[in-house]
């Protein structure tokens, strides 16, 4: 694979098709979790948007314990 990169230099009308032939490599955790788990990246940015504003709306308050329950009651 090391000497295919030195083959083909970023100036070569190659280099986009060999960038993309890595990107399974690179990003096969992420797909096997998705396969697995079948969330949306959508799903997760929304449920993080709710915590967040939730921990806006919280902030000052030191019970971290009824923090979590919050966030817990959120998700379902």
């Amino acid at each position: 694979m090391h000497r295919l990169n030195a083959f083909i230099s970023a100036k070569s009308v190659y280099y986009p098709l060999c960038r993309y032939a890595y990107f399974p490599e690179k990003h096969m955790q992420g797909i096997i979790s998705h396969a697995g788990y079948n969330i949306s990246p959508g799903m997760v940015e929304g449920f993080n948007n709710k915590i967040q504003t939730m921990r806006r709306k919280v902030y000052g308050f030191n019970d971290d314990e009824y923090f979590f329950l919050k966030i817990i009651d959120i998700s379902k």
